[in-house]
């Protein structure tokens, strides 16, 4: 309807036409919330090369950043289960979970045992630091076949390659030395990841990642040409794809 034809309805045709216009606001807006859980769920903005469900919906999308914040926090209560994640002016991320006493005791004791490798105690750095030591320790190992299963010699003979294999390559890793990484830094300067098909570049400038384009695991080296810069998030979403490790939904 044009804005003349109101002009035209009377006080009641008036206030039903609104109704309508209501209830069919609600159902488009549920229906844009289902599509917002599922994005979220499958993490479709970092294949689109966006860092974040924030930036995928006012970037992408078209959304205010207020706008973009309300559904993300409407889509995301609809899933019980799920922490309240709030994204900020500076990129930085808010969360809020909700532990039980036992949990909570669980991730203090793990704090204080951190203590002299963490002086300052942040939870921000405390839950970096553990979660590094999970991705390192859960890499893809050289996968050694056994010939013959039934042959206990063959069987120790494989064991024991896997196991010199596997000592060879945590020797033969370097780590990433300070001023390698600064170097790539000031090369890239922001998230390099690109979507194959649009060629749009992440570009985010926030938490940003020295990354080995061959992997360590599969002996990538720390040469300036296999590294990249890449953010938090599709750093750990290139280190799924690269080690076959599915989303837990």
């Amino acid at each position: 309807m044009h804005a003349s034809d109101f002009k035209k309805l009377s006080n009641t045709e008036l206030d039903q036409t609104l109704k309508q216009a209501v209830r069919k606001e609600r159902q488009l807006l549920s229906e844009i919330l289902l599509h917002m859980v599922e994005v979220d769920r499958r993490k479709l903005f970092l294949t689109l090369a966006y860092p974040n469900l924030f930036d995928y919906l006012t970037k992408h999308i078209g959304y205010s950043a207020g706008s973009a914040q309300r559904r993300i926090d409407a889509a995301r209560l609809s899933k019980e289960e799920s922490p309240k994640v709030t994204h900020q002016q500076n990129e930085s991320v808010r969360l809020e979970v909700t532990l039980t006493k036992a949990q909570w005791g669980k991730l203090n004791q793990m704090r204080e045992l951190l203590s002299s490798s963490l002086p300052s105690g942040s939870w921000d750095e405390v839950l970096e630091y553990v979660s590094d030591k999970v991705i390192t320790q859960k890499s893809p190992k050289t996968k050694i076949t056994v010939d013959a299963p039934n042959n206990h010699s063959n069987e120790k003979d494989s064991i024991q390659t896997q196991h010199t294999k596997e000592t060879d390559m945590r020797r033969a890793r370097k780590p990433l030395v300070r001023s390698v990484r600064h170097q790539i830094l000031k090369r890239d300067q922001c998230c390099q990841y690109q979507d194959q098909k649009t060629g749009k570049v992440c570009g985010t400038k926030w938490h940003l990642h020295a990354d080995h384009i061959q992997p360590v695991w599969a002996e990538g080296s720390n040469d300036a040409k296999n590294l990249r810069i890449l953010c938090a998030s599709h750093n750990l979403e290139i280190y799924r794809s690269q080690a076959g490790i599915s989303r837990r939904i």
